[in-house]
């Protein structure tokens, strides 16, 4: 309803426009309103109506841009809407046009930062577009690139934080660049490396936590901190270790869990602790019990699965504590 809603006053705003004689701000208000239609879209995992919002939104914004282009925000607004084009491509999976888009929109960023130093908003912006464009390097096995690109993005993330200690999104923006740099450092194999960045992350997580024991997003920030540790830990055979945390992070799951049954993602994040809780219980023999964390893990996930038939990481999910279950024999 309020996808039609917002298509139809789209189309109200479009007519003006065929006279070629509309003010700017008109024109930019299409825009606008496109780009908010393909977040809608994309939210639904329609990512051929996603992409062609984004794109008409980024052809407006582009002529707006040609026409004053020493308008910063008339800037900003086309690497805003090229990044979301990235954000489809990339979730199609189209990894080279997708870093092509990211690295559009961080030229256009650092043209922005690099005019106004001291503009913290712009600083963070191009900190979210290396943010990206490691994102597509890591996904291509480029590990080096995209420790480049998240380190390039921590140094820019130190520096707002350090500017602003008690700002609670600059200290979590620190959390994910280094969270990001230990999955790096941990896919090159430099295990102690990336336990260093994982617990930086942490200790950072833990402390935006007790600020707001009430915010569940910085709760489970802490959760998945936790099963990072807890992997890094059990590929150094450090299973007693590796047990602790994973055990910590699905405690704090299944909380968030049950103030919202209905979470998807709730579920599934217990669902993720209870399969890595039991393959490290296998590895110290303790089939019993693993049995018994798998076969919670698929009366997790089953249902999920069940509901969302067109959401692959769902089905994948299934497949997988299906084919663990068999693989050990649980299922007899």
């Amino acid at each position: 309803m309020a996808l039609q809603a917002s298509e139809d006053c789209l189309n109200l705003r479009r007519l003006p426009l065929a006279a070629d004689s509309s003010p700017s701000v008109l024109v930019r208000d299409v825009s606008v309103r496109l780009d908010r239609i393909g977040n809608v879209r994309f939210a639904r995992n329609d990512l051929e109506g996603a992409f062609q919002a984004y794109e008409e939104g980024l052809d407006i914004s582009r002529r707006l841009m040609t026409a004053d282009p020493s308008n910063a925000e008339r800037a900003r607004d086309v690497s805003v809407s090229v990044i979301k084009v990235g954000e489809v491509r990339f979730a199609r999976n189209d990894l080279e046009r997708a870093l092509q888009a990211y690295e559009e929109g961080l030229d256009i960023q650092r043209r922005l930062m690099s005019a106004d130093p001291s503009h913290a908003e712009r600083a963070r912006n191009v900190s979210l577009c290396l943010e990206r464009i490691g994102e597509v390097r890591f996904a291509r096995y480029d590990f080096e690139g995209a420790l480049q690109a998240y380190e390039e993005g921590l140094d820019i993330r130190r520096r707002l934080m350090a500017a602003d200690p008690r700002h609670a999104e600059r200290a979590r923006d620190v959390s994910v660049s280094v969270s990001q740099i230990g999955d790096a450092l941990a896919a090159r194999n430099d295990l102690a490396g990336a336990l260093q960045a994982y617990e930086e992350g942490l200790e950072i997580r833990r402390r935006l936590m007790s600020a707001d024991p009430s915010h569940a997003e910085r709760a489970r920030d802490v959760s998945v901190s936790l099963d990072r540790i807890g992997g890094v830990l059990q590929s150094c055979s450090d299973l007693d270790g590796a047990l602790a945390s994973h055990k910590e992070g699905l405690e704090i799951a299944r909380r968030l869990m049950t103030a919202d049954p209905s979470h998807a993602e709730r579920a599934r994040d217990v669902f993720v602790s209870l399969g890595k809780i039991g393959v490290a219980e296998l590895d110290q023999g303790k089939k019993d019990a693993a049995c018994a964390r798998f076969a919670e893990a698929l009366a997790i996930i089953r249902p999920l699965a069940e509901r969302a038939p067109d959401v692959h990481q769902l089905q994948e999910d299934l497949a997988a504590i299906q084919q663990v279950i068999a693989d050990t024999g649980c299922s007899g």
